[in-house]
């Protein structure tokens, strides 16, 4: 028989159609409800019949419900024929029941098998979760053991570290207690030793010095202690004495007076009240007489405010005050006459004796060939460096200068690099005039041309050399350029490069040049030799007389005998880089040096430096008296020489002052200068003797005096940044800024008006190249209103403001100021104003060429040990000199174009504004009150406009084109414009006034009163 299971577990399964659901509901209803295992059981039993049987499924189903307890023990396993035919169960079911039987048998036994696999497993979950949990308790028990060690151990390392800490905070109470004991007793010793330092300063200043290293330096431990002890004693007693007030740094230069002292003191951090406090000290304090005190200047100005200031404080009975010259003659009484320069008199006997010397050979056919074949040489000398390629494929150093070192032309101009030097020379040798560097107005910038040429009949040619270098103005030349190509400008344009000069050389850039000058209408002639000297004569001569006049005092000041001389000149010689016209200038030299030593002889003449070494000698001979104008004495008296302005020190100051020394052994020198403002190198000083002060003067002390009580704080910063890292920088006392600007003068546009004012003052009349000098007026207004101001200008011709010298340019400056303003202004060279000052400080020319500048002679002072690179950081010096001489606003003018790497090197560090000279009030005049009129949209009445002496002003930027007049205010009426032929009523007409403030215009309405003439301003 097959037995067919049609369903598995509980899911509703077909049973024939029927479900089991449906099959529950139809056979088994009325009251008889069967228990979920019943259903379970009973759905079994159905499962295992066979498929013809289900017939038998009532039955078994009525009687399943009828005795269901029955089933229950067949599942028990209590299946009997007995009892099932007891209950009504026929054999016919039997073998059903049976089937049944062994399905539950076997269902009952694997619910067995699971329910004990089951109970295993839990058993063994239970056991292993108790494993886990007994393991979990233990290793918490072993960590809350840990635990508690690690908390018995850390209390006790506590208890440790706290029993130490105890015993040290007892042994450090203790050794407090003992070091407070031993201050308070070493405190009582300072004060005995205060006290006893003190009393012995003012009883025995001067031999306390050593008592004190000797007997109390077990108790001071440092020298220190009693040096700032002594500090306090002299800036107490120069306070209650002479209300002198000192600074910390002062009290201590002051005080040093046993041994031999170099004080270095930076720009405004009084020098010469530490000089002359020092001489008031020693004289009023420690007793030292008068007379045994010198104090040494370079200068009379100098020496006259030393002397001043002493009198003030002791009046007649001071120090002796001189200048080395004074001491020199003083010693010397030279019955020669003495030459020397007064700049302040306008004395210059040394120049023309010198002058007198060196004409004597110009003169002489000899010498006068061999200086023009020199002049000649030295004029055109850098070909040899474009031939080799040296112009732009050159060394280092010369990368590094070519900005700074100048050429001379053979027409005199200063020029910045060889090509224009060789344009230069090429049109001077061809009979060709030209203006250099003279500006030209194109597309509202002004351009300024290398050369202009001027043409019969035609606007002027102009000439560029364009280096290798890139500026601004590069791309206004090439719209020139563009403009003159497209016939748009009626001028001429040349441009020439580096590789012109290289690859032509100098006869086919010569023939190159005059090919370009012919094509445009010149004629260039090649002028022979006499020609050409004939016309750079008088220049040649002054060019080569200043470099001999340089020459001839450098030997002098370094007392260079004659054969001294030839042996440095030797030296140079076998220098490689020394070149003949050089050599040649040394042999030349010679003979004017000799020359010069001759007629010094022959008419009993002497100079300064004559004088020093002359006075060296006598000392050295024993002869150290003095006497001069009432001030007389000996040098074996002097112990306490004081020297100003160490840092101008040289050979001829150092003999006189070693002579005196060896004289007086025990005389104690005190030097003060500042090595940043050594700038007299052109005139012998040395700043070695600075630098080497220990290996002239033994038992030597260094100090410094670095606070800066002139200058406001940014002006000091600017000053720093000059310095080296290695240098001891200024310190501003006045914390307030102050103000420091940077001044570009290439973008200036003067009024009408201001034009007028200055072309007024003018032969010539105003020209473009004026415009430097309105910005400088406008600047120089603005400032003096708050103080007095001094425009330095690196040269004694300043380029900015007309004038041949600092006192032309001057007076020319204060002419464009009101009455009021112009005591307030000074115009002077960096040089003179060093030891002086002002409120305001404006540096004119802060461009190349300047600052640096290299003299095209720089290469004959090569054998006095002068390098490019010297040179340079001399000039450096004498721009920090500059810089520094502001008490509270410093300007610094440069050009875009050229400007100062000095400048750079400031604004690198320091961070400062600009000031736009444009925004500045325009200059006005008290004494000429005028209007300037401006006519525009005027092109119909253009031609009246010029017959009425109107201007035609090109548009830029800022303005419209427009006809422009400039006349007096009176003039200018509202009847004189109504009846103005050029008024035809289409123009538009402005008023302005000397501000450039509009006061009338014809699209205004018109107002006549506006034209009423006001007072002037």
């Amino acid at each position: 028989m097959n037995w067919v299971v049609r369903c598995v577990g509980d899911t509703p399964v077909e049973i024939g159609s029927l479900s089991t659901e449906e099959f529950f509901e139809r056979y088994i209803t009325g009251d008889h409800v069967l228990s979920n295992t019943s259903k379970n059981h009973f759905r079994r039993i159905c499962h295992l019949l066979p498929p013809n049987e289900t017939a038998a499924i009532p039955t078994i189903a009525s009687e399943f419900v009828k005795y269901e307890h029955a089933y229950r023990q067949l599942t028990n396993l209590q299946l009997h024929a007995p009892q099932l035919a007891k209950i009504g169960v026929d054999n016919s079911t039997m073998p059903y029941l049976c089937q049944l039987r062994d399905h539950i048998l076997r269902t009952v036994l694997w619910h067995e098998q699971e329910a004990e696999q089951q109970r295993r497993l839990a058993e063994q979950h239970a056991t292993a979760e108790a494993e886990r949990k007994a393991e979990r308790q233990r290793r918490l028990a072993e960590e809350r053991e840990k635990a508690e060690t690690r908390r018995r151990e850390k209390a006790a390392e506590k208890r440790r570290r706290q029993a130490i800490f105890d015993e040290e905070s007892a042994k450090l109470r203790r050794d407090r207690e003992r070091l407070q004991q031993q201050e308070n007793r070493l405190e009582v010793h300072r004060t005995k030793l205060r006290s006893a330092i003190h009393k012995r300063l003012n009883e025995d200043f001067l031999r306390y010095d050593q008592h004190i290293v000797t007997k109390w330096l077990s108790l001071v431990r440092t020298v220190g202690f009693y040096q700032h002890e002594k500090m306090r004693f002299v800036s107490d007693w120069a306070a209650k004495r002479y209300k002198l007030p000192l600074d910390q740094e002062q009290a201590a230069a002051v005080g040093a007076v046993n041994r031999n002292v170099l004080v270095t003191a930076r720009a405004g951090s009084g020098k010469t009240r530490v000089l002359t406090a020092r001489a008031l000290f020693l004289h009023k304090h420690c007793g030292i007489p008068a007379h045994r005190i010198m104090l040494l200047a370079f200068n009379r100005r100098a020496a006259s405010e030393m002397e001043s200031r002493l009198r003030e404080w002791l009046g007649d009975d001071i120090p002796r005050v001189m200048t080395f010259h004074a001491l020199a003659y003083a010693l010397v009484h030279p019955s020669e006459k003495l030459l020397f320069d007064d700049k302040d008199e306008g004395k210059q006997h040394l120049s023309e004796v010198t002058q007198q010397v060196i004409d004597e050979h110009v003169r002489c056919p000899d010498f006068a060939n061999r200086i023009r074949d020199l002049m000649f040489e030295h004029f055109s000398a850098d070909w040899s460096r474009i031939l080799t390629g040296g112009y732009h494929l050159s060394g280092q150093e010369f990368l590094d200068y070519r900005y700074s070192l100048q050429h001379e032309t053979l027409r005199g101009d200063r020029v910045s690099n060889f090509g224009q030097k060789a344009i230069a020379n090429l049109l001077a040798e061809h009979g060709v005039k030209y203006w250099f560097k003279r500006t030209i107005r194109w597309g509202g910038r002004r351009l300024r041309a290398d050369f202009s040429v001027p043409r019969d009949a035609q606007r002027d040619l102009y000439i560029r050399f364009a280096d290798s270098t890139h500026s601004d103005d590069d791309a206004a030349w090439k719209k020139l350029a563009d403009a003159v190509k497209a016939g748009k400008f009626k001028g001429a344009l040349l441009e020439y490069g580096p590789s012109e000069l290289q690859a032509l050389g100098k006869a086919g850039f010569a023939q190159r040049l005059c090919d370009d000058l012919r094509k445009h209408g010149l004629k260039p002639r090649r002028l022979d030799a006499d020609e050409l000297w004939k016309a750079v004569r008088d220049r040649a001569v002054d060019s080569f007389t200043q470099a001999m006049v340089n020459f001839v005092g450098r030997c002098r000041q370094r007392a260079w005998s004659l054969e001294e001389l030839d042996q440095h000149a030797i030296q140079r010689k076998m220098n490689e880089d020394a070149s003949d016209y050089e050599i040649e200038f040394y042999r030349i030299g010679r003979h004017v040096y000799a020359a010069y030593l001759a007629r010094l002889e022959r008419d009993e003449l002497e100079d300064f430096n004559g004088l020093m070494l002359k006075a060296a000698e006598k000392v050295k001979g024993g002869t150290t008296r003095f006497e001069r104008k009432g001030n007389a004495g000996d040098i074996r008296d002097i112990d306490y020489l004081h020297i100003d302005e160490y840092q101008d020190f040289s050979r001829s100051f150092y003999d006189l002052t070693s002579a005196m020394r060896m004289t007086n052994p025990k005389m104690n020198v005190f030097a003060v200068g500042d090595d940043w403002q050594a700038i007299n190198g052109f005139a012998g000083s040395d700043l070695t003797y600075f630098h080497d002060f220990d290996e002239h003067f033994p038992n030597t002390r260094h100090l410094s005096i670095t606070r800066n009580y002139r200058s406001h704080k940014r002006i000091v910063d600017a000053s720093n940044a000059l310095l080296t890292e290695d240098d001891e920088f200024a310190k501003a006392v006045n914390e307030e800024d102050g103000v420091v600007q940077v001044c570009s003068l290439d973008e200036f546009d003067p009024t009408r008006l201001e034009r007028e004012i200055l072309g007024a003052r003018k032969s010539g009349g105003y020209s473009d190249s004026d415009e430097y000098e309105i910005a400088v007026a406008r600047i120089a207004q603005e400032v003096a209103r708050k103080g007095e101001v001094a425009f330095l200008n690196r040269t004694r011709d300043p380029d900015v403001v007309a004038g041949s010298t600092p006192k032309a340019a001057q007076s020319a400056l204060r002419e464009l100021l009101g009455e009021e303003l112009r005591e307030n202004v000074s115009v002077d060279t960096a040089h003179s104003y060093k030891g002086l000052e002002r409120d305001a400080v404006v540096i004119l020319d802060a461009v190349v060429n300047h600052y640096p500048l290299i003299h095209p002679h720089w290469i004959f002072g090569q054998i006095f040990g002068d390098t490019l690179k010297s040179i340079e950081a001399a000039e450096l010096r004498l721009f920090y000199v500059a810089v520094s001489r502001a008490k509270d606003r410093l300007i610094i003018c440069t050009q875009d174009s050229k400007r100062s790497s000095f400048l750079d090197t400031i604004q690198s560090v320091c961070d400062f504004p600009t000031l736009d000279v444009n925004e500045l009030p325009p200059v006005i005049r008290n004494d000429s009150h005028r209007y300037e009129v401006r006519v525009l949209n005027s092109y119909e009445v253009r031609e009246l406009l010029k017959k009425e002496d109107f201007t035609f002003v090109p548009g830029s930027d800022s303005q419209l084109s427009h006809w422009s007049s400039v006349m007096p205010a009176e003039e200018v009426t509202l009847d004189w414009i109504d009846k103005a032929p050029w008024n035809d009523g289409n123009v538009i007409i402005e008023v302005s006034d000397q501000t450039n403030k509009r006061i009338w215009s014809s699209t205004d309405g018109g107002d006549a009163s506006a034209l009423a003439p006001a007072d002037p301003f």
